[in-house]
């Protein structure tokens, strides 16, 4: 029997361990984080090490516009040379919701300590959850994006 489940209780398994402290656009490739696993989930890392990305979920703990409302149109890359485009369609951290996504490059599981680098999360924030990156699941061959999306930015 299937039950559909209607209340949303989002409970944290970790937290992010790392030098970032305030939130922005930057490159976050140089960066090494360690995501602290709750130890009672620290069973769910069994053989997570055996990948060499996983795609992390987390809440964006800072709030960017603390007052209501969230602008649902924003220029991708906060580049005002680009389009005003929808929430939906871009990255922007400001959006009615406080997910965020990443992945991460696996360095390293020590006990319940994840460490990667990659990770576009500062310290602080709570990890809803880990899925390992599958090429074939992951990945879409004929994919394609807007012309503004893959725009070189204005102050480059």
């Amino acid at each position: 029997m299937v039950k559909e489940i209607n209340d949303m209780t989002l409970t944290p398994i970790g937290v992010v361990k790392n030098e970032l402290t305030e939130t922005g656009r930057r490159d976050c490739s140089d960066v090494i984080s360690e995501i602290v696993i709750d130890k009672k989930f620290k069973d769910g890392l069994a053989h997570i090490d055996g990948f060499s990305d996983v795609t992390v979920i987390y809440w964006m703990h800072i709030d960017n516009w603390p007052d209501d409302p969230k602008p649902l149109q924003t220029h991708p890359r906060h580049d005002d040379t680009l389009p005003l485009v929808g929430v939906f369609s871009n990255r922007s951290p400001d959006r009615p919701n406080r997910f965020g996504i990443s992945i991460a490059r696996v360095i390293e599981l020590k006990e319940n300590v994840l460490k990667v680098s990659r990770l576009d999360a500062i310290n602080g924030t709570k990890i809803l959850d880990i899925k390992p990156w599958m090429p074939r699941l992951d990945s879409v061959s004929d994919a394609e994006v807007a012309w503004w999306a893959v725009a070189k930015p204005a102050d480059d």
